[in-house]
């Protein structure tokens, strides 16, 4: 009996030490970081907290969150919640175990505004159209070149409105010998094009084609490229050219003439307008690749006769100059012989220019002065600057916000009325197409489709400006010419924030639409004029609002 009641004593000092124990071994919870998102498609200034919390003794957590405006409510690591307009909020948050609570993480939250402020009255360009280069796949596979999933992403989905394709270096394989229906020199045939060109036109896309090199017996070297396999180089131009220069042999300027001419005459036969020529890609350049090495003068030259020939047949087919990159003399170097001459200026279409060279989004960067700089070439005479060719940037969102920022350099400080990038579509994405064969399709893809759905052709840019330059907001604005619809272009290059639109005669509505890393072209639905609109962090965002 004794010893039963002894051990029956031990029990409560066992158990008092247990409980000692238990207590001391706790830690506290600690919050390592709260991520913040501005819900676009949500009431106004709703912003949804997630909060990363962790705990040495594994236990279960809750959370208790200050919202900074007099709310607090206690409840799971995520919460949702709306903030008046106009103000500052500080956030905080704490973890509990239900014993120990972690420190405050306090994250910043701003409900004010930036004004877009909009003027209509303020005209600058009319827009020719937005586009790319090539077919379904390249011309020198087997394709497939113009399916019908392929022509419906381009009209209805992407809103492509120009298309530039190449003059096959073998449509005059031999003098005369106008090739349409043979694969030659390792390309199809110029029959190939003529399903997809056709598409194009019944939907009243604007076709281009550039001249990569004239055929190789109308070159000085016999050759549609370098010869060098792998090389490039700028050379100077040799106004006696030998067999060594990648030139236009000096006999042969009225065949390609000729050969220019035919080509538009064998479109228009198959029900093909070709809206515009470039007379040479990169002229300056010696590829191993198809090139032909021009100076401003030699291009001057050439430019006459081809623009003769065309206004002697009565073609309505703009010619475009010079499709130069890089160096800015270099490329006023070889654009200026042909505005200077009055037998050749009225030849000129269109200045175009590839856009291999963006470093800056605000007006005093170099690329907006090298951008002002080419529009001023061109506009004292009405004639349009065009980007006729770009490529480069990374397949993830950086690269596609480069590339809207890119195009908002161009399209504000450069005027350009067209934008065209380079490849549309290969066997497989890379940083020089927007999609695949089989349709996959990139985030620049979808930041282009900000510009090219409901930008259309005759649209005219007015004035936007953001109030406060320091949130990085970057606005463009284009009116349609029938008074129809209004096109504003957000590019929101910081965090997230919200805008008000300030402006007489705009629309009541907006759709609005939003590309970000996480989103492609999402329609958000319907936006009051008068209301806040909420800009995601690295995002672009397009609303498009009829009268």
């Amino acid at each position: 009996m004794k010893n039963l009641i002894l051990i029956l004593g031990m029990i409560p000092l066992i158990c008092h030490g247990c409980k000692k124990n238990t207590s001391s071994s706790n830690h506290p919870p600690v919050v390592q970081q709260v991520t913040v998102q501005l819900l676009a498609d949500s009431p106004a200034f709703t912003f949804q907290f997630v909060a990363t919390a962790t705990d040495q003794d594994l236990q279960s957590l809750s959370y208790i969150w200050d919202f900074g405006d007099g709310t607090v409510k206690q409840g799971g690591s995520q919460q949702t919640h709306r903030f008046n307009p106009g103000s500052n909020y500080t956030v905080q948050v704490k973890a509990t175990d239900g014993q120990l609570t972690s420190a405050p993480y306090s994250v910043q939250v701003s409900t004010q505004t930036t004004q877009i402020n909009i003027d209509l009255n303020q005209s600058y360009q009319t827009i020719t159209g937005f586009g790319g280069f090539g077919m379904q796949n390249q011309t020198w596979t087997n394709g497939p070149f113009a399916d019908q999933r392929y022509i419906n992403d381009l009209l209805n989905d992407l809103g492509l409105s120009m298309i530039r394709v190449d003059l096959p270096f073998n449509f005059e394989l031999h003098p005369g010998y106008f090739n349409i229906d043979t694969p030659a020199a390792d390309r199809q045939p110029l029959n190939v094009y003529f399903p997809f060109l056709q598409a194009m036109q019944q939907a009243g896309v604007k076709i281009i084609a550039s001249v990569w090199s004239p055929p190789a017996w109308m070159k000085s070297n016999g050759r549609i490229d370098n010869g060098t396999g792998n090389q490039a180089s700028a050379p100077d131009y040799n106004p006696n050219p030998g067999p060594n220069d990648n030139e236009l042999r000096l006999d042969m300027y009225d065949d390609f003439a000729h050969m220019c001419a035919v080509y538009v005459q064998v479109l228009k036969q198959h029900g093909i307008d070709l809206y515009a020529l470039s007379i040479q890609n990169e002229p300056r350049f010696s590829e191993w690749y198809e090139s032909c090495v021009y100076d401003g003068q030699a291009l001057h030259n050439l430019l006459k006769i081809v623009g003769d020939t065309f206004q002697q047949r009565g073609y309505q087919t703009k010619l475009f100059i010079p499709e130069d990159i890089g160096w800015l003399d270099g490329i006023k170097k070889i654009v200026m012989p042909s505005l200077q001459d009055p037998a050749t200026l009225p030849y000129v279409g269109a200045i175009a220019v590839h856009g291999y060279a963006f470093d800056g989004v605000t007006a005093n960067s170099p690329d907006a002065q090298t951008w002002k700089t080419m529009y001023s070439w061109g506009a004292p005479y009405g004639i349009p600057l065009w980007m006729t060719e770009t490529s480069g940037f990374s397949d993830d969102w950086n690269g596609a916000m480069q590339l809207a920022n890119a195009m908002y350099i161009a399209l504000q400080y450069g005027n350009i009325s067209a934008w065209l990038f380079w490849t549309i579509s290969t066997s497989q994405i890379d940083a020089y197409s927007l999609m695949d064969v089989n349709g996959n399709k990139s985030l620049r893809y979808y930041v282009s489709k900000n510009f090219y759905k409901y930008i259309r052709p005759g649209y005219i840019r007015a004035d936007a400006s953001a109030s406060d330059t320091s949130t990085h907001i970057y606005p463009l604005v284009f009116k349609d010419p029938l008074a129809q619809h209004i096109t504003i272009v957000l590019i929101n290059d910081g965090k997230d924030q919200a805008v008000e639109l300030n402006g007489n005669g705009l629309p009541v509505q907006f759709v609005q639409y939003i590309t970000s890393a996480t989103q492609k072209f999402d329609s958000i639905g319907l936006v009051n004029v008068r209301q806040a609109i909420l800009l995601p962090a690295s995002s672009v965002t397009t609303l498009y609002g009829s009268y």
